[in-house]
């Protein structure tokens, strides 16, 4: 599309490794929550184009960072943002804590198109049949 509007194609990589096609299957080491999240996510990965074979471990690690961050918020909401150690308050390091695995879960969301500002940047190559609108880029 860049081409065809003018754009530089230098910035296309026409080189671009395309993973192989195949069953993507759920890790049998995921925790609970993971699996949870994994049976959530995956439809709709699949559903965006946005998931191959080749994504495996990093779905995995989204699910688990996931995961993490559930058992923390349920930590967080039953405890203060501030603890008593000696005659001190300090910061509690549950919200720390929270803090790091939402950053990894936003990371890792991003990487599979899972936020609105993610999805702005990604194109999808999509199979045009010769009655849509790809018969008119063909000669």
């Amino acid at each position: 599309m860049r081409l065809l509007k003018g754009g530089r194609g230098r910035k296309i990589n026409r080189d671009e490794p395309i993973p192989p096609d195949g069953l993507i299957v759920r890790p049998p080491y995921l925790s609970p929550l993971a699996v949870e999240e994994w049976d959530r996510v995956l439809p709709m990965l699949e559903a965006m184009g946005t998931v191959t074979v080749a994504d495996l471990t990093g779905l995995a690690v989204y699910c688990e960072a996931v995961s993490r961050w559930r058992t923390l918020a349920q930590v967080v909401g039953s405890s203060p943002p501030v603890i008593r150690s000696g005659d001190l308050l300090i910061k509690n390091p549950a919200y720390s804590q929270i803090r790091d695995a939402a950053v990894e879960v936003r990371v890792w969301s991003r990487e599979f198109g899972l936020t609105p500002s993610a999805r702005a940047g990604i194109r999808i190559t999509v199979e045009h049949t010769a009655e849509g609108p790809g018969r008119l880029l063909t000669s």
